[in-house]
């Protein structure tokens, strides 16, 4: 009778074992369906955190994340230099994947000298590296990202 005991023990051990792989494929598949939505609805709090607004209309990069450093040179001149930044490139609200991806820097709303560009991975994120740019005519201060 204690074999038998055993028997039924390992028997719901395997059972409970393929329900978690059953919830683990039914969890990447749901995933790999939703993904890229689940990817833009992460981009568009991220960047409303850092104040961007995102329309989902038209053309838009969102700032996943960026070091920028600023320096007045005097003269109203803003140098800046960006590094470590990635982007999310979105048209008409739909992620743009294995797609170059370019973003001008703006200064308090004055574009500067330099675009920077990547191409977006799979996931929709191109890392831009890192820039240096320049505004005239303004003093630093805000740093957007225009398309």
């Amino acid at each position: 009778m204690n074999n038998s005991n055993h028997t039924e023990e390992g028997q719901g051990l395997v059972e409970y074992a393929l329900i978690l792989v059953l919830v683990a494929v039914a969890v990447i598949a749901i995933l790999t369906i939703l993904g890229p939505r689940i990817i833009v609805v992460y981009a568009r709090v991220m960047g409303g955190f850092s104040g961007q607004s995102v329309t989902m209309s038209g053309s838009e990069v969102i700032v996943v994340g960026a070091d920028i450093e600023m320096q007045n040179v005097g003269a109203g001149v803003c140098n800046l230099t960006v590094s470590g930044s990635a982007l999310v490139g979105l048209q008409d609200g739909e992620l743009l994947t294995n797609q170059p991806i370019s973003a001008q820097a703006v200064v308090n709303g004055i574009p500067t000298s330099a675009t920077f560009s990547g191409t977006a991975d799979g996931n929709g994120l191109a890392d831009l590296g890192g820039a240096t740019a320049s505004a005239n005519g303004v003093d630093c201060g805000t740093v957007s990202f225009v398309p």
